[in-house]
């Protein structure tokens, strides 16, 4: 009994201390697919370059929390590298669109790298977040 009362106690106060989890809008996640993927040409192709201020134009004209995300992507990104990383900016649904982005891209160019870097990089520049050099 006595057991229970305590298991109950501190499932309370873990719950009580705990942050509320962060609502991941759609916006937000499309702009973690497009980030990842452009960082991940940009590390894979280098005939593409990022736009200067590209994120966070893109994030603000889309609608994404740039803030929030951001950094979210770029831990994402770190993790995936097995880079040290800021555990505290991780958002577990954006962690697993950056996963899946990074290990599309990466699949892809290990089969061509010249034409699947030219496949991607045509189909993320209109979107203005990379530019050929």
């Amino acid at each position: 009994m006595k057991l229970h009362a305590l298991c109950a106690s501190a499932v309370a106060l873990t719950l009580a201390f705990a942050s509320p989890a962060l609502a991941v809008t759609k916006a937000d996640k499309e702009f973690a697919l497009l980030a990842s993927a452009s960082w991940v040409v940009i590390a894979l192709c280098p005939q593409y370059d990022m736009v200067d201020g590209a994120p966070r134009k893109t994030a603000d004209r889309n609608g994404a929390d740039f803030d929030t995300v951001g950094p979210a992507v770029v831990a994402a990104m770190m993790a995936q590298m097995d880079k040290p990383y800021e555990r505290a900016d991780m958002i577990p649904e954006i962690s697993i669109t950056v996963r899946d982005v990074v290990q599309d891209i990466m699949q892809d160019v290990r089969r061509s790298k010249p034409a699947e870097c030219r496949k991607w990089g045509e189909a993320i520049s209109p979107a203005g977040m990379i530019k050929l050099k």
